[in-house]
Formats: structure tokens, sequence, C-alpha cells
């Protein structure tokens, strides 16, 4: 999916209140949350294509932001981007150069890519691990035979439906949204209850999506049932509350949002306090909220005035007296922009091959010019992302909420820990004995089975947060509570859980086709038949399939510690150099065998997993292998640990990092003999996007289908707000459409699409 700009700036909601928190107390945890994040950092992704095969150029335009303001940040030099594989042979590690907050890049994918939704994730060094992620569906490897479309078969027919608000209601009329995989485009739909009598009936459109309103009038699960002209048959189930109340979102109107709320019969009989508060939350503005009263039943319509916000992601949430959410909304919405683009061509239908020049002009609501950068793209109608396209993505993205009570331990050195859920830490306050709040306390943690020590200081509230899996895993825990360097009797540490947040999945298990996409395939495998007519690789070909490279040392910066090991009697392996040798750095025993844990002096805790690996360069997460390495082949050992050193390398060294040079310098990423062993490009070369150019000369009939007939990642405007570019259609007719994004020099996102018509003949 390309460009969603919206869900790059809003992270969804990942926190709840405790139980019979007050909705001011809500509100203010609220607000304070998304001030959080939108101080963070962040980057802008766009992709050339929504999907690509194995063997394709992945191309993108990245915008890097300043916190608050939105605005181009020019300070940070270097982008790192990983392309990230389940298996990770498959992924690769690329740093791009940044210039005036803006990066343009080509990632060169394998032919030998198996298929499937890969991730692309962006940061800096000043942003905080995690960065920006993006999926990206690669079809997979192509081959010739693919040029006959009845070799590509049928694929699997897939359906899912996802309800506006997060469920359906008895007796309330609600929007569902329905999208099928698979040859899935004009399928005939329907909506079936219990004894199989028909609700609602739909079409798919040529993406297999839907949209359909229905009413269910009882509390029993119904069936989503779409077939294809093939036979092939899909049921999807939706279970019906008997209890809730119905939302729908209209944002038809850029600078207002307005939310219908209908509470069912059960719904007011069983609700003690009828009263709800509605929250509308955005990336770039304060928590807006309104108190509604359902009593009565009937439709409750309110509005929240959008003003100058700009477009992106945002959510309305609706949650009842007891602090639990009855319903909740992601969705796109529009802004107001005071940024526009004018998209002109010179004519208003080509021919195949034939010159097309396009006029880009940015201005403000009042015609002025305006200095913006801007990324082009030019592609077949069906692959476009429309604004509705990013809307449904959001909608496909309902949200649970659970609640968990505060456990507050006994007094006492020996805490039986509260369950941790998968990712989260565990937070926690240090209070005395008479269970006020200690600032400033330190919390020495002890754990069993050789996890070690961890030292946490509070924050003045008392509060802390105790995040490494080392503890985090273990079913009991010891702790020390000090001050000024002293044991505090009585004091104790009281356990907190916030809830939880799950996002609903549309699809899983393997890639499934859509016509697009097969067609796509078709057409590649049709372009390589006639590769030989074109002389040489494509540009990144070599790259994307050549061996692991080594990281060159001033790429990554000198080590925190380095230890010359020709200067010690031989150890046995690397193992011993660990425990005799590295200082903060210690063995501990895990289900896959002894990890080593580094110590981070800046944070003040052991780091969460094992760290990263180089060996004479070569980076792999081989534990076993490497700790085996024979000691009388090694040379040297350096540490890396401190935050500034591991944020040149990039977030593959978020635990640390073990380099290792041993004596023989050609030893080889295949000797390494498994899967761990990965690809580290460094500063990537610039793949600049090529496309013929047909002149009146006479022409190669070489078959010309190109999906992308233009991309440009980094257009500037100039003084008259302007921008110039040509390219040529290709032998493919049609609908195409010319899509522009960008980034004014105050924040503003700009997204305008422009229709692009070529005939087969004029």
């Amino acid at each position: 999916m390309k460009a969603l700009w919206a869900l790059l700036l809003l992270p969804l909601l990942a926190f709840m209140p405790r139980q019979n928190a007050t909705w001011d107390h809500w509100l203010q945890q609220l607000q304070n949350w998304t001030a959080q994040e939108i101080a963070a950092p962040r980057v802008l992704l766009h992709l050339s294509q929504p999907f690509y095969a194995s063997g394709d150029t992945l191309r993108f335009a990245a915008h890097n932001l300043q916190t608050a303001s939105s605005t181009p940040e020019q300070i940070s030099g270097l982008l790192q981007v990983e392309f990230r594989a389940v298996r990770l042979q498959d992924s690769r590690n690329y740093q791009f150069t940044l210039k005036e907050g803006v990066a343009q890049g080509a990632i060169p994918l394998a032919d030998s890519l198996p298929a499937g939704e890969y991730e692309l994730v962006a940061y800096t060094a000043g942003m905080p691990q995690g960065g920006v992620g993006q999926k990206v569906r690669i079809l997979g490897p192509v081959q010739p035979e693919m040029a006959d479309a009845k070799t590509l078969g049928l694929s699997t027919l897939q359906v899912s439906a996802f309800p506006e608000g997060g469920h359906l209601v008895a007796g309330v009329e609600g929007t569902l949204a329905v999208e099928a995989l698979g040859d899935a485009a004009g399928l005939t739909g329907k909506v079936l209850d219990p004894a199989n009598k028909t609700l609602a009936t739909f079409k798919t459109d040529a993406a297999g999506k839907a949209l359909l309103k229905l009413s269910p009038t009882v509390a029993q699960s119904l069936k989503v049932q779409v077939q294809n002209a093939q036979g092939q048959l899909a049921v999807a189930t939706i279970p019906v509350l008997a209890a809730g109340i119905g939302l729908q979102v209209n944002t038809s109107n850029p600078s207002e949002v307005r939310v219908n709320l209908q509470p069912n019969l059960e719904w007011s009989k069983a609700a003690g306090n009828q009263e709800v508060l509605v929250a509308f939350i955005t990336a770039n503005g304060p928590v807006q909220s309104q108190k509604v009263n359902l009593a009565g039943g009937g439709p409750r319509e309110i509005t929240f005035i959008r003003g100058e916000a700009s477009t992106g992601s945002a959510q309305v949430v609706v949650m009842n007296s007891a602090g639990q959410v009855e319903a909740a909304r992601t969705f796109y919405a529009r802004g107001i922009s005071p940024a526009l683009v004018h998209v002109r061509t010179d004519r208003q239908r080509y021919g195949r091959r034939e010159k097309v020049t396009l006029t880009l002009t940015a201005t403000n609501t009042a015609g002025a010019p305006m200095a913006t950068h801007l990324s082009v793209a030019v592609q077949n109608a069906p692959m476009a992302a429309s604004p509705e396209v990013l809307d449904w993505e959001l909608r496909k993205m309902p949200v649970s909420y659970s609640l968990q009570n505060p456990n507050t331990e006994p007094t006492g050195r020996t805490a039986v820990e509260p369950s941790a859920g998968a990712g989260q830490g565990k937070k926690g306050i240090v209070v005395d004995i008479a269970g006020k709040p200690m600032a400033g306390a330190t919390v020495m943690f002890m754990g069993e089975e050789e996890a070690g020590t961890i030292i946490l200081n509070a924050q003045p509230d008392g509060s802390f947060v105790l995040q490494d899996p080392a503890f985090t895993s273990n079913s009991r825990l010891i702790y020390d509570v000090l001050q000024l360097g002293k044991r505090v009797e009585g004091a104790r540490v009281q356990w907190q859980h916030a809830g939880s947040l799950q996002k609903v999945s549309g699809f899983k298990g393997p890639l499934v086709l859509t016509h697009q996409e097969k067609l796509y395939l078709q057409q590649a495998a049709q372009r390589k038949l006639f590769s030989r007519a074109f002389p040489g690789l494509r540009a990144g070909q070599t790259n994307a399939n050549s061996l692991p490279t080594p990281l060159e040392q001033e790429s990554i910066g000198a080590a925190d510690r380095t230890f010359d090991l020709t200067k010690y009697v031989a150890f046995k392996n690397v193992e011993e150099v660990i425990k005799e040798v590295l200082p903060i750095t210690n063995l501990i025993n895990t289900p896959k065998g002894k990890e080593p844990r580094i110590f981070s002096l800046d944070l003040n805790t052991t780091f969460k997993e094992h760290p990263l690996y180089l060996v004479n360069g070569y980076p792999t997460f081989n534990t076993q292998w490497v700790l085996q390495l024979p000691g009388n082949q090694l040379e040297k050992v350096s540490l890396y640990y401190s935050t500034a050193r591991l944020r040149r390398i990039g977030q593959m060294a978020r635990n640390g990092v073990i380099s290792i040079t041993t004596l023989n310098k050609d030893l080889h990423p295949d000797a390494f003999k498994d899967d761990r062993t990965f690809f580290w490009d460094g500063l990537a070369p610039a793949f600049p996007f090529k496309a013929p150019v047909y002149e009146m000369t006479a022409q190669e009939r070489i078959p010309d289908f190109r999906p992308l007939l233009y991309w440009a990642p980094s257009l500037t405007t100039d003084a008259k707000g302007q921008a110039v570019l040509t390219f040529y259609t290709s032998d493919d007719t049609g609908n195409f459409v010319i899509e522009v994004n960008g980034l004014t020099s105050s924040g503003q996102v700009i997204r305008q699409t422009h229709p692009l018509q070529v005939a087969a003949a004029l």
C-alpha cells in the first residue's frame, strides 16, 4: 500500500486508563500522550508503487520532519532504512543522504526474493528506536511462463469484513466494509443470517471492495459470502452485539467531523448512567471531547470542528461512564490545506510512445507561488492510492481495548510479578511504608537463573518501567529499594499495567494475488522474455543478488572499548573471551543456549537481547557460531554500547555490538552456514529512474508495458512555484494517474492526482 501518510502521522492508541478513573483524568492522560506523539520525530514515506515483483527496484521519497512543527528537519544528514523480511538473509540495511530534510532512495530487490509482505522502516539517529514502518507487497520471482495468464492460475478467494465502530449492534443500522482477495473483481456477495436468509446483497469493485449498510435484528453471527465467476466461494463470520452503541463518522466536509451515535434498546436498559464521552483525536491538534446523554434512545449527532488541521489519520473513541470503550473508528481526514498543487498536461489525450509535458504549480489558497518539495509518480490507474483507498486501509484497522486493575504487591523484598504481554514493560511505582510515592528512589532488581541485576531510578512521581526480557519473562524476581545509597525498610513496589490494544488483521497466511497483481506479473514476464535485447544489467541488479558486504570501520566509527587479543594467552573460544576479558558483558542461559548481554551505561540497564556480531565487518546474529570461534584465530574484539555509537550503526545494533577481527581476514559469510548472516549495504548508491525516450527516429519494437511510466522522487518548485518535467507513454493504453505528493516548508502535506489517458490510436 503506497503513500499511507495517514498511518505514519498517528500511531494508534496503546493505553487505557485505570478502572474507575474519571473522564477528566482519562482525557488528561490522552492529551499528554498525544502531545508526546506529536513531539516525536517522524518520517513520511512515499513509495513509487503499491506492490513490486522480485527483481524490481523499490523506489521511495522520504521527508524527515522536525518535532512538533512537522516542518522539514534539516540537521540530520543520514536516513537509516531497513528492508525487513521474515528470513534474515532477505533483509537489507541502508543509509541514504538527507538534503534539506528530504531523501530519495532506490532499493534493488533480489530476483529470488520470496513472495510476501515485507516492511520498510525509516529513522534517523535522533529518532527513538522503532522508526516509521510501511508494509510492502512483494509478488515473488518472475518466471517467463507467467507471460501466459493461464499459468498463474486462480488465486485462493478470501473475504473479510470490517464493521464501522468495531462491531455491529442488534437493531441498529451499521456500515460494513467488505474486502475480497484473489480473483475478486466484480464479485456478487450477500450477507446471511443464521437461517441463511439474505439480509443484504452487494457487488465488489475492481479492487474487490464493497461498502454496504445493514440492520441486523438479533444478536447472532452473520455470514458474509462472496462467489466469483470461476465458482470459488469464500465466507467470513461477523458477530452482532446484543447491547451496544452504533457509530458512524461523516467526513465529507473537510472543516468538520460529524459523529452519529445510536444505542440500541438493550444497551439503554442495561446502562445505569447513559452518558458517554466522545473524543476526537488527531496527530496534529489538541484532543477534542464532548459528553453526550443517550437517555431515551434515538440517534445523537455531534460535530467536531477541525479548523486548520492538516490531512491525516484521526480517531473517534466513545467511552461509557465505567471507563469502557463502546466504539472506536480510525479514518482518513482531509484537511483544508493552505497549499495547492495544480497539475497541467500539454494535451488531453496521448498515443503510444508519445511525449508528455507536465507542469506543476504550487500555490497557497490566495494563488501566490510557494516553494515546496514534490514527488511525482505516473502509473496505471488501478495501482494508484486514492484518498478513498487510504481511508479504506484505516477502516480495516478496528481496535479492541481491555482494562486491568492495579496489582499491589505485599510488603517485602520478594515480589510475585504481574503478567506482562508480549512487547510490554511492567509499570510500577515505588512507595514507602506509608504508601507514599518515593521520588528519585533507586530499585535494584535481581533476577533468577543468571539473569543478572538491573538498576532503575524512579521518576519524581515514583514511577518506573521494567522492560528487560530477562526479568519480564521470569515468574519471580527479588528487589531492594534504595535511597541515598541506603536500603529503605518497608518500601515496596506497586505494579500497574496499562490496557493493551490489538489490531484486527484482515488476512493471514500466504500472499494472495489480486487480479491487478497477476496482470503485473504477466507483463513483467513478457518484458523478461525480451530482456536479451537490452544490453547490460538493470541498475542495481548485481547489488541485489550479491553476497553480503562487510561494514567499513569509517562507516560505523570507533568502538567504545577494543581489546588486542594477541597480547593474551590464546583463549579456547569467543565464549571464554567474553567471560574473561569483556567488561559489562555477561553470558546468560536461554532456551537457545548461552547468549551474551551487554550492560548500557547510558541507559543504566542491560540490553534486552543478544548483541549484533560483526566478524571481520560481516554482520550476523548467529550467536552459537560466534561463541565457538576458536580463540587461536582471534586478533581483537571490540565493544559498542554507548547510545551515540549504536545510533550511527542503526536499529540492528540496538542491543549493542561485539565486533571480532580474526587473523584470517578471508573468513567469509559462506562459512557461517546458516541464515542469520545478513546484508548491510551502508551508504546506498543512487539508482536513477531510467525510462525510454522515444524520439522521431527508428524505434526498437521491444514491447514496453511499464506500469510505472515516470518517477521523480525529489522536485523543487522555482520562484514561480513551478516545476516542468517530461516523459513518454508506453505501449500500454487506458487510464493512468499522475500522483503528486509533497511537503511545504511550513509542514503542510500536499497530495494531488490528475488523470492521464493513453489511446491506441488518435
